[in-house]
């Protein structure tokens, strides 16, 4: 048998520094999911994902989504022709804005009229870090091509895809970084009724894509949350106007 371990103690001189205790969690990550709404007469079922992290270098946002250039496509049922472009195109540009304002983004979503549920987790330094480095990695060597006091927008190397890489896949993917089992068992919460619109569903059908076996829509993902997750949310916040 290995001889116990002796553990030191140690006196800090007069004005040293406090240590910090890595036992203790002390940073914050939280899945914030956006409902549907309403607009210009225009209905916008599919909803929206972001990740907040606020550890020792403060908070971020980072909020992925199609935020520019749509790529139309058009498909030839034979007697008619559907239009995807807009809200009902599933490809675009992959843009990612980082905020440094968690008020400010939260704002920019109640200026649409939609709710926003905030599912939170109190996470370790270290774990909050993963987090930033994963973004950090999404945007090495890209410069930001619109840059202000609360946001800055990349357009990065992944090109958005309504089935995936979205806002939902990617706020997920940065979650494992910290959570690996974050949304394990998620896969039967996947359901599409009722939340993509009727041409991007005949598009998927037309084009032969298959619905993801993860979790891909953000309906999707607020009603695991709200179920019987893997990892027990901290707190629950609703968010709107």
């Amino acid at each position: 048998m290995p001889p116990p371990k002796i553990f030191k103690t140690e006196t800090l001189e007069p004005g040293a520094p406090i240590p910090v205790d890595k036992l203790k969690p002390t940073a914050w990550m939280e899945l914030l999911v956006g409902g549907p709404y309403s607009k210009d007469g225009k209905e916008h079922r599919y909803g929206h994902t972001a990740i907040l992290v606020r550890y020792s270098g403060g908070e971020r946002v980072y909020d992925f989504g199609r935020y520019r250039t749509i790529y139309p496509e058009k498909i030839n049922l034979g007697i008619t022709t559907v239009n995807l472009d807009g809200d009902s195109s599933p490809r675009g540009e992959g843009i990612l804005k980082i905020w440094t304002s968690f008020a400010r983004y939260i704002a920019s979503e109640n200026a649409l009229g939609r709710a926003t549920v905030g599912y939170g987790y109190t996470i370790m330094e270290s774990q909050a870090q993963l987090i930033v480095k994963h973004f950090l990695a999404m945007t090495r060597d890209i410069e930001p091509y619109e840059r202000n006091a609360v946001h800055q927008r990349f357009k990065t190397r992944m090109e958005y895809f309504a089935l995936g890489p979205n806002c939902t896949t990617v706020s997920i993917e940065a979650a494992q970084q910290a959570v690996p089992k974050i949304v394990l068992g998620s896969e039967k919460y996947i359901k599409t009724d009722g939340i993509l619109g009727q041409d991007a569903m005949l598009g998927m059908k037309v084009q032969g894509y298959n619905v993801p076996s993860k979790l891909f829509l953000p309906a999707n993902l607020g009603s695991y949350l709200e179920g019987a997750p893997a990892i027990k949310v901290d707190k629950r916040t609703v968010y709107k106007s």
